[in-house]
C-alpha cells in the first residue's frame, strides 16, 4: 500500500472516517492526487469539512457521505486505494464492510483495527471467503497522549501502546 500512495496520481479513500486523521495525513503530505473521506454521519461530514477547509494541502480533497448499505454514489475502481481506522467494531459490521471494499475495487485496501476485536477476526475470514488475497500485519500503535497520562495499564516507559492489525487485500488478485 505505501508505494501506491507514494504514486502522485493515485486517488484515496477513507471509509468510515470519522475525524479523517489518516485520510487527511495523506492529504496533507501530498501522497495522494484526490482524497475522499467519507462517513455517514452529518455531524461527522461536518467536522471533516471544517478540517478539510483549515488544511494545507496540494491534494484535491472532498468529503462525502457514505452509508456501506448504499454505495450508489461512488463508482467501482475510482479509488486506488481505501483506507480504514478503527473501524469494524461488532459483527454486523463485518458483511456490510466486506461488501463495500468489494464494491469499491479498489487495488489495495488497509484495514486498521485493533487486534482484540473479534470482528477484525471475522472480516479477515469473510474477505478470504470471498477469494481475496489478504495479508494480516501486527502493528504496535504507540501513544504518549491523554491515555497515556491517564495511567493506562499496559504502558511501557510511560507511553500508552496497543497492538493493532492491518488487514491488507489486493483487488487485482481478489474476487476474481
Amino acid at each position: 500500500g505505501r508505494a501506491l500512495i507514494e504514486q502522485a496520481d493515485a486517488s484515496c479513500i477513507e471509509v468510515g472516517a470519522g475525524l479523517g486523521l489518516p485520510g487527511l495525513d495523506i492529504a496533507r503530505r501530498g501522497a495522494a492526487r484526490r482524497v475522499c473521506l467519507t462517513d455517514k454521519r452529518e455531524a461527522l461530514l461536518s467536522a471533516l469539512d471544517v478540517a478539510v477547509a483549515a488544511l494545507d494541502s496540494v491534494a484535491e480533497v472532498s468529503v462525502k457521505p457514505l452509508d456501506w448499505m448504499d454505495l450508489a454514489a461512488h463508482n467501482p475502481g475510482e479509488h486506488e486505494l481505501v483506507i480504514g481506522s478503527d473501524i469494524c467494531y461488532y459483527d454486523p459490521d463485518v458483511l456490510p464492510l466486506a461488501d463495500a471494499l468489494q464494491s469499491l475495487a479498489a487495488r489495495v485496501s488497509l484495514i486498521a483495527a485493533p487486534s482484540h476485536r473479534e470482528a477484525v477476526r471475522r472480516l479477515e475470514e469473510v474477505l478470504t471467503a470471498r477469494g481475496a488475497t489478504v495479508v494480516n500485519h501486527m502493528l504496535v500503535m504507540v501513544s504518549d497522549d491523554v491515555s497515556a497520562a491517564a495511567g493506562d495499564d499496559d504502558r511501557a516507559d510511560g507511553v500508552a501502546s496497543a497492538a493493532h492489525q492491518c488487514l491488507t487485500y489486493l483487488h487485482d488478485v481478489s474476487f476474481a
